[in-house]
C-alpha cells in the first residue's frame, strides 16, 4: 500500500488510480498501475510511505488476540496495539516518480475546496 504524506499540512492519504490531493492542495498523486506497484506524486513537500499489506492483516489478527488477554501498556499505562511494517519510499525508487507539478486533476481539488 502506498500513502502520500504532505509535509506542509501533515495530511496522509492512500493513493488510488484516481488523482488525489492533500488537504492544503500542495501535494498530490495517484497510482499508475492497477496492482498498486507504481505511483506518481508531486509537490515539493510530498513524500511516499509504503506499508506491507500483509503486516496490516497480521496486526489486526494479533490485536484480536490481545483484546482477550489484555493489551500491553506504555510508560503512562496507556494500551498500545500491534505494529505494522512501514517505510518512507526513497526518491530514487523506480516505484515512485516525483514530479514538480501536475495539472491533471487540479480542477477536482479546486472544486472540492471552494470557500
Amino acid at each position: 500500500m502506498k500513502l502520500l504524506l504532505c509535509k506542509s499540512c501533515l495530511d496522509v492519504l492512500k493513493l488510488h488510480e484516481k488523482t488525489r490531493f492533500c488537504y492544503c492542495g500542495e501535494s498530490g498523486g495517484r497510482l499508475t498501475d492497477s496492482q498498486g506497484r507504481r505511483a506518481v506524486i508531486w509537490g515539493e513537500n510530498a513524500e511516499t510511505i509504503g506499508i506491507a499489506n500483509s503486516s496490516i492483516v497480521e496486526a489486526i489478527s494479533e490485536n484480536k488476540e490481545r483484546e482477550e488477554s489484555g493489551f500491553p501498556t506504555d510508560h503512562q499505562g496507556l494500551p498500545y496495539g500491534s505494529s505494522i511494517d512501514g517505510w518512507i519510499i526513497p526518491s530514487t525508487s523506480p516505484a515512485v516518480i516525483k514530479e514538480k507539478e501536475v495539472t491533471i486533476g487540479r480542477d477536482l481539488y479546486d472544486e472540492n475546496h471552494k470557500p
